[in-house]
C-alpha cells in the first residue's frame, strides 16, 4: 500500500443522501417518492434524450439537455422523510450538475409540498458518503483514521456547524469517556503495526472498540452506524444501500451533515470535505488524539431542533468551524453564508466582519 500513488482530491468520489419532508406535519405520505419521480419527469421531459428517459437500473437518470450533465437519482420514502440519493460522483461533476440537480432534487420536492427544512426547525440531515480509489481498495488506513480522530476532535462541527443531529448523528465527545480512550488507545496501535496502512482492518477496529454507543436522550445503547461519522462500509465486500454505490461501496458516510437547503449549499459541504480530507492527506506528524469534549450540561442533555445543540455556544462553534477551514489552507468567508444553523451562521458573520 506505501507505493500507492500520492492523494488527489480530484479522485473524490460523493454520495449524497438528500432528506425532505412537510414542513408541518414532518412526514411524508406513503406515495411521495411516485409523486416525486412524477414532478421530475415533468420537469426533465423536454429536450431529454431517449436513453435517459425513465429509469434504469432502479433509478432516475436526469439530464440538463442533450449535452448538458447528467446523473442518477434514488428515491425512496425512509420512515418520515423521502430520501433522495445521488450515484457517486467527483465534485468537478457536482458543480458541473449543480443548476441540474437544483432542478430536479429541491425544485421538484418543492413542486410536492415537500421542503429541506427551515431556520426555525433544522432538523433534517444530508448524510455525504466519500470514497477515494485507494480506500476502496483497503488502502489509505492512516488517513482514514486521521479523518477519523480529525471530525471527532472538532465535536463543535456534529452539534451545530456542519450537522447537529445528536440523536442519530453524535460525535464520541458526548459519549463519555469510553470510546474517546478507546479511540486513543486504537490511535496509538496502529501508529507502527500491521493495520497500519490496512483501511479495512482499521475499521473493523473502529467499530469493534469505540463505535458502539448511541446518544438518546441521555442514554446509550450499541450501534456502530448511528454517530457523526461511521465507517459501517468500510470493509470488503461493503454492503449497498439503495444501490447507491455503481462504482465502490467501499466509504466513510459522514451523518453529521445538515440538509442543504440548495445546490449552492451542498457544494459548500462538499468543497470543506474534500478541502480537509487533502490537508489530512498532507499530513505526516503522528495523530494526536483527543480534544477535551465540552462540558456536559446541567441536568443532562438534550436534542434541539433549533440553534447549537446542549455544551457549546453559537461564537465557540462558529470559531472551531472557521479555525477548521483555515486550518485547511481554506477562505471562511465564502462559505458562511451557507452554514445551515442560523446561529452560527450568524455569529460566523460577526467574527469575519
Amino acid at each position: 500500500m506505501n507505493d500507492r500513488p500520492p492523494f488527489d482530491a480530484a479522485d473524490l468520489r460523493f454520495g449524497v443522501e438528500f432528506e425532505f419532508t412537510d414542513p408541518l406535519t414532518a412526514t411524508v405520505p406513503r406515495d411521495a417518492p411516485a409523486r416525486y419521480r412524477r414532478a421530475v419527469r415533468r420537469r426533465c421531459e423536454v429536450g431529454l434524450p431517449e436513453r435517459f428517459r425513465g429509469w434504469l437500473a432502479g433509478g432516475l437518470a436526469v439530464a440538463g439537455g442533450p449535452a448538458g450533465p447528467r446523473t442518477r437519482l434514488f428515491p425512496h420514502r425512509d420512515q418520515r422523510v423521502l430520501e433522495i440519493a445521488t450515484e457517486p460522483l467527483s465534485l468537478a461533476e457536482f458543480r458541473r450538475a449543480e443548476g441540474l440537480l437544483e432542478d430536479v432534487v429541491w425544485a421538484a420536492a418543492r413542486d410536492v409540498g415537500l421542503a429541506p427544512g427551515t431556520d426555525e426547525i433544522n432538523r433534517w440531515s444530508m448524510h455525504v458518503n466519500v470514497s477515494w480509489p485507494a480506500l476502496a481498495a483497503g488502502g489509505d488506513g492512516q488517513l482514514l483514521l486521521r479523518s477519523i480522530v480529525d471530525f471527532n476532535d472538532h465535536p463543535e462541527l456534529a452539534l451545530g456547524a456542519c450537522g447537529g443531529d445528536i440523536r442519530n448523528a453524535p460525535p464520541l465527545a458526548i459519549l463519555g469517556d469510553r470510546p474517546r480512550l478507546a479511540l486513543a488507545q486504537l490511535v496509538r496501535e496502529c501508529a507502527a503495526g500491521p493495520a497500519r496502512d490496512d483501511a479495512f482492518a482499521v475499521a473493523h477496529l473502529l467499530r469493534k472498540r469505540v463505535f458502539r454507543e448511541r446518544f438518546v436522550y441521555g442514554s446509550a445503547i450499541h450501534n456502530d452506524f448511528f454517530h457523526a461519522v461511521n465507517v459501517y462500509h468500510v470493509r470488503p465486500g461493503a454492503r449497498l444501500k439503495r444501490r447507491y454505490a455503481t462504482a465502490s461501496p467501499v466509504r466513510i458516510e459522514i451523518r453529521a451533515s445538515y440538509m442543504a437547503p440548495s445546490a449552492a449549499h451542498m457544494l459548500s459541504a462538499l468543497e470543506i470535505i474534500a478541502g480537509r480530507l487533502g490537508y489530512l492527506a498532507r499530513q505526516t506528524t503522528p495523530i494526536a488524539c483527543l480534544a477535551a469534549p465540552p462540558p456536559d450540561p446541567p441536568g443532562g442533555r438534550t436534542f434541539r431542533t433549533r440553534g447549537v445543540q446542549d455544551g457549546v455556544t453559537p461564537e465557540g462553534v462558529a470559531a472551531c468551524w472557521i479555525r477548521y477551514l483555515r486550518e485547511a489552507g481554506m477562505h471562511p468567508a465564502p462559505h458562511a453564508p451557507y452554514l445551515v444553523n442560523p446561529d452560527v451562521r450568524a455569529a460566523a458573520g460577526r467574527l469575519l466582519a
